[in-house]
């Protein structure tokens, strides 16, 4: 699985590129090969301005989710930090690719 991490802050640093990388791998190890490649962004939306300005967001593409949805799923996510912005990111983009990767059975059954 390809994981390609851009930090587009300077508050966000380097070492969140590690973290989100160890978070993904750990977090989409039960998928097998739904998932080919995910693209992460991490930065502030308000810059230089204080408040909860951190966002992750995640595209993840694969062979196994949804064709009828574009077999991309695609996550934004806020919050106060960048550890915070990226593990609930992660957890969305999981529920999220569990419910792509499940769909075309529904589909099947009914």
């Amino acid at each position: 699985m390809d994981i390609r991490v851009q930090v587009s802050s300077t508050r966000a640093a380097h070492d969140f590129e590690a973290h989100a990388t160890v978070r993904l791998r750990r977090a989409l190890h039960g998928v097998g090969d739904a998932v080919n490649r995910v693209d992460v962004d991490i930065g502030d939306i308000r810059g230089s301005r204080a408040g909860a300005d951190t966002y992750c967001r995640m595209r993840v593409h694969g062979p196994g989710l949804d064709p009828f949805r574009g077999g991309t799923v695609n996550v934004f996510k806020g919050a106060e930090g960048p550890e915070a912005a990226v593990s609930a990111a992660v957890d969305r983009m999981v529920r999220a690719v569990e419910r792509r990767i499940a769909a075309p059975e529904q589909r099947r059954a009914a």
